[in-house]
């Protein structure tokens, strides 16, 4: 099953009672972990709207184990209204604006075979839209979510009762309580997250109360995992993780405030930071493996000098998994202005947002999710350049980048050459004998190139399974294959072209045996092929298959699907359905 991923936005039901219950579907699998984010819109698709924003950020990964931060500002006020809401008990609650109690909560109910559902602890007033991350599969072993409180004193502290090694942490919190649930002035909120002491960030938003001229800052640092207020508050750094958790080094600040930390095991994260643009040019990112899911924080800025907070309160929190499927929230509250000025925003159609005077100012979107790393676009440009701090989620993977027997006299593998997740390229070229005893079976791959070679016989079967880009048996003088050849879903390319001899016997396929030998996209036997068979393709060819100019081909294919073939004239072709 690997890691997945699923990015997606849901608005609650105000005509649910307490005890009712809320279905998400469409989620694709079982979640582990379920990230939430909102800014305080209620409208169904993209929106940002003027008005008193509601913002937050929670999670939950069962009933013992959810926690949120958030808070509120009262839009158009004569002297500022900010508040801060905090709870290790639920993983969706509004604070309604301008107050410390609630306007609604939500809490887990189950984790589903294609999503999760929510029960109803306390009746909302308004449909929210939430957007969400939800997190699976098996190489997510182990996920915690753990509230704890900062000691009262700068310096080095561990953080411990994970119950495992973490591999990545997410960081929340909202205020400065000293117990949960904690609900005050003003509206602080800061999140963060870790992955080692050299690849961290944090972004903090902060509204005071009481200001007839309003006192509205934020910041973003890569340095520190975790910020919370004006300067000179609370800043904490990574140090490293343990056996039952983390130590964290506390920078600055004496309350000893609670933070809720999220600890990931399993796959692989890395926390990185890009910066968005003023032009529409590509914002390509390398992370080293494939992300199956992505966390964006940013606090709609360039990046900060440390411990010094700039004018406005604005932030964004976003999540994408694919190109179709990403969302974001963002906020913004004015700086010295005499009547606060508040907004917000939902989109479904991006992972990044800038909200200013009511409207949106720049949007970022995924443009594609690459074999190491990722690509955004700006859907709107920026004014300004702004920092943005990321959280890279994937799968595990351990296999080497080349595998060469290229140059050798003969190139041989016993019984069976396997070659799993990640590798890029398979090289057993310019050999003068190329064997496979039995099997050669590649998951998910790049190339397997097997050119060059005088002789290659490919005993029992020759297995390329999902995920291998091109297979390449050209240039030999001779490519012969036992009993079957067999690719399935993913493969691009398989390409036997200026082979002098190319055959593939017919493939043993019985019922039990054989069902699917070749899935490619293009099946490419041109160019001087002085012979060509291939025989007793039991299922399926889709697609395209070119045996153009061969000096002869016989392509012979039995109980399939067939969407394009193409046959030269000079070619003997055919197709038995």
């Amino acid at each position: 099953m690997g890691y997945s991923a699923h990015a997606g936005s849901f608005n609650l039901d105000s005509t649910k009672t307490a005890g009712q219950t809320l279905a998400v579907t469409g989620v694709g699998f079982t979640p582990k972990v379920v990230f939430f984010f909102w800014g305080g819109s209620s409208a169904t698709g993209d929106s940002v709207a003027g008005g008193n924003m509601q913002p937050g950020f929670g999670v939950m990964t069962g009933l013992t184990s959810r926690g949120m931060a958030g808070g509120s500002a009262v839009d158009a006020a004569a002297s500022s209204t900010n508040r801060y809401f905090m709870i290790s008990d639920q993983p969706i609650a509004i604070n309604t604006a301008g107050t410390t109690s609630t306007d609604g909560k939500y809490d887990f109910s189950s984790f589903d075979a294609d999503g999760f559902t929510l029960v109803v602890d306390d009746q909302i007033s308004t449909d929210y839209r939430i957007s969400y991350l939800a997190l699976g599969g098996t190489d997510l072993t182990n996920v915690a979510v753990n509230a704890f409180a900062l000691p009262t004193s700068t310096g080095n502290f561990n953080v411990t009762g994970v119950g495992f090694q973490p591999d990545a942490v997410v960081f929340m919190a909202a205020g400065s309580p000293t117990s949960l649930p904690g609900a005050s002035t003003p509206q602080a909120m800061g999140f963060g997250f870790a992955t080692s002491s050299s690849a961290q960030g944090t972004v903090s938003a902060y509204g005071t109360s009481g200001q007839a001229t309003m006192v509205e800052k934020g910041y973003g640092y890569n340095g520190e995992c975790f910020t919370i207020g004006q300067s000179g508050s609370t800043r904490v750094s990574f140090v490293s993780f343990g056996s039952d958790g983390f130590t964290l080094n506390r920078l600055e600040g004496t309350t000893a405030n609670y933070v809720i930390a999220v600890s990931l095991k399993g796959g692989q994260y890395l926390v990185g930071d890009l910066t968005t643009r003023t032009d529409g040019n590509d914002i390509s990112e390398t992370v080293g493996f494939t992300p199956a899911g992505l966390l964006f924080l940013s606090a709609n800025r360039a990046l900060s000098t440390q411990d010094t907070v700039t004018a406005h309160n604005r932030a964004s929190i976003g999540a994408a998994t694919s190109t179709s499927n990403r969302a974001c929230a963002a906020w913004s509250s004015e700086d010295a202005i005499a009547d606060s000025e508040t907004a917000y925003a939902n989109y479904d159609s991006a992972c990044y947002a800038f909200v200013k005077d009511d409207a949106i100012e720049a949007l970022m979107d995924i443009k594609s999710i690459d074999s190491s790393g990722f690509t955004c676009v700006m859907d709107d440009t920026e004014t300004n350049a702004c920092w943005v701090t990321y959280l890279a989620i994937g799968p595990t993977t351990v296999a080497p980048t080349t595998i060469s027997l290229s140059a050798a006299v003969a190139g041989t593998s016993g019984n069976a050459l396997t070659l799993v997740k990640g590798t890029r390229t398979i090289a057993l070229s310019k050999a003068a004998t190329v064997s496979m005893g039995c099997v050669l079976t590649v998951i998910p791959d790049r190339i397997i190139a097997l050119s060059q070679a005088s002789t290659m016989a490919l005993g029992g079967v020759f297995g390329v399974v999902v995920g291998a880009v091109a297979v390449d048996l050209s240039k030999a003088s001779a490519s012969i294959s036992g009993l079957s050849f067999q690719i399935v879903p993913g493969t691009a390319t398989l390409s036997l072209v200026n082979a002098e001899l190319v055959i593939l016997p017919r493939a043993l396929v019985t019922p039990e045996k054989v069902t699917v030998l070749l899935l490619a996209a293009v099946l490419s036997l041109s160019a001087k092929s002085t012979q060509t068979q291939l025989w007793w393709f039991h299922k399926v060819i889709e697609d395209v298959v070119v045996v153009s100019s061969a000096y002869q081909a016989e392509v012979e294919v039995y109980t399939a699907h067939v969407s394009e073939v193409v046959v030269a004239s000079q070619i003997e072709g055919k197709v038995v359905l």
